[in-house]
């Protein structure tokens, strides 16, 4: 009887949980997308509800009706079955789908979807105890088999989004390539997206000169040392890699370019990008434009750049579809700061997405202030994280009309964002602004001259440093804050006192803090009655 109430246990756990799938897919839908939905949704609370309500005797008679691996399953229509895969296993393993019964089978097989995005993440458990460079199929490990059985069927869904994720344990980058090269290779026509993480010197193996890339758009490369001098491979031909538009590469450590890394600008089809994603590789100023000059279709490009002594570019660098740019400052000694020379010969006709992290002294504010009042009358958003006086940065705002996103980030003390600059904001300053961001680690004082502000803006973000909340006003406004418990109180009067009409009726918590401390504070279910019942 143990066992039977057992079993009996886990059938209702099972049919809770598909109503609570089924309740989720129909909340991120719109519409009646799925005709089956409503009706199978019935069917599973008309059979739970039977089920609690039931003798033993009648719960054994309704559970004898479906099989044990698949209970509350077979009653569900094929093509809701599939969108509720695609719903939750876009990163999932479909393998493991078709060990489950033969309708799941038939079903994950007549899904590209999940066939076509397979993520491998290589560890320790993924060798042999004695790796052998001439190893068989079964000598190695189920999962090798399981990656070339995935590759054999993903190849006629093809092309391929392939991401092969390091695991933090293993060290074996070497054994990793030497398989994967060997698994990865036969189906190297077929890859339209491919993310590796791996070392600069066993990427020679996957991209020779003999290898073709005709469906390849997008690569993303993780790399724990990136040399610009020594590339072993190349993909500048456009004949090899025809269609690649995106590249993305996330170096730990960058070497010096003694020989101005003739190899890394020779390797990649610079020419055809449209996306350049080097946030997380810094480069010195000269790589930096000698890479520029031969992006003539970059439309959207993230960067870092390293101030360096060694300057000596010269030509000019007009940069026609740059539309987005996100750029970093940082000196030799890994600190940011600010180097004109960056902008001295490129031009951005087109450029209306801004973001900006450096450090400036004085000497470096005035270039800075000059050049952003040339470009900003354009910009539809901006993120500067830059420490700029009060008045400089209404210099540098006060021709911006056309902003619609404005983040601004007060990381230093030269730029404590006081009384003087939220007051010269006027009532139409910010009309066309739907979304402003105030981010802060000091006191943000707002006074009755911030109203014009607050009301100006949709949506106004008020950030401060240990927790996110959100609280939602009736002007529907919405005010981000991080903050600990006294300073959330302390603000929030602030934000009554700027609108007697602003009354707080709701506190979500956006983000956790990292402590188990914070956590618990975070949802503390007093707190949040507290809250919205409007007061403290």
């Amino acid at each position: 009887m143990e066992s039977f109430e057992q079993e009996l246990q886990w059938r209702l756990n099972a049919a809770r949980s598909e109503i609570v799938i089924l309740e989720s897919l129909k909340m991120d839908t719109t519409g009646n997308q799925f005709p089956g939905l409503e009706s199978s949704l019935t069917n599973r609370g008309q059979w739970l509800g039977y089920c609690e309500n039931s003798q033993v005797g009648g719960a054994a008679q309704v559970m004898t009706l479906e099989p044990f691996h698949v209970v509350g399953c077979q009653s569900i229509p094929n093509e809701l079955l599939s969108e509720i895969f695609h719903h939750f296993l876009d990163s999932g393993n479909p393998l493991i789908l078709c060990w489950v019964c033969r309708r799941w089978r038939i079903v994950a097989f007549n899904l590209p979807k999940l066939w076509i995005r397979p993520t491998f993440v290589l560890g320790p458990a993924f060798f042999p105890t004695e790796f052998d460079a001439d190893y068989t199929e079964a000598a190695v490990n189920p999962f090798v088999s399981q990656m070339c059985k995935w590759l054999d069927r993903a190849q006629s869904f093809h092309p391929i989004s392939l991401s092969v994720v390091r695991s933090s344990t293993s060290s074996h980058r070497w054994k990793d390539l030497m398989l994967l090269e060997r698994i990865i290779r036969p189906h190297i026509c077929s890859f339209r997206e491919l993310d590796l993480d791996t070392t600069q010197a066993q990427l020679a193996p996957l991209f020779d000169n003999e290898a073709a890339f005709p469906q390849l758009e997008s690569l993303r490369l993780h790399l724990p040392f990136l040399d610009l001098d020594d590339w072993q491979w190349s993909m500048g031909m456009s004949s090899s890699a025809p269609k690649l538009q995106k590249v993305f590469i996330m170096a730990e450590a960058v070497g010096q370019a003694f020989n101005g890394a003739s190899g890394f600008l020779s390797c990649f089809p610079w020419h055809q990008l449209t996306t350049l994603d080097l946030l997380h590789t810094a480069l010195d100023v000269d790589v930096w434009h000698d890479i520029l000059r031969q992006c003539c279709l970059l439309s959207d490009g993230r960067f870092t750049v390293q101030s360096s002594s060694a300057y000596t570019n010269s030509y000019p660098i007009t940069l026609l579809h740059l539309s987005s740019l996100n750029i970093k400052f940082r000196s030799e000694f890994q600190t940011l700061f600010f180097d004109s020379r960056v902008f001295q010969l490129v031009s951005f006709p087109i450029l209306d997405v801004l973001h900006i992290t450096a450090r400036l002294d004085w000497s470096d504010s005035i270039p800075f202030v000059d050049w952003m009042q040339l470009q900003s009358a354009r910009f539809r958003r901006l993120n500067l994280e830059v420490p700029l006086s009060n008045e400089l940065l209404l210099e540098v705002l006060q021709n911006c009309q056309n902003l619609e996103s404005l983040a601004l980030y007060f990381h230093y003390s030269v730029a404590r964002p006081g009384q003087t600059f939220f007051d010269a904001f006027h009532a139409g300053f910010l009309q066309k602004v739907r979304k402003l961001t105030v981010v802060a680690i000091m006191d943000l004082h707002l006074t009755m001259g911030s109203r014009a502000l607050l009301q100006s803006a949709a949506v106004v973000e008020l950030t401060k440093t240990a927790l996110a909340w959100t609280i939602l006003g009736p002007k529907s406004c919405t005010f981000q804050l991080f903050a600990e418990l006294s300073i959330l109180c302390d603000v929030s009067s602030r934000l009554r006192d700027v609108d007697g009409t602003i009354v707080i009726d709701r506190l979500v918590p956006a983000h956790v803090g990292r402590s188990s401390r914070d956590r618990n504070y975070a949802f503390d279910p007093k707190f949040s009655i507290l809250v919205q019942k409007g007061g403290f």
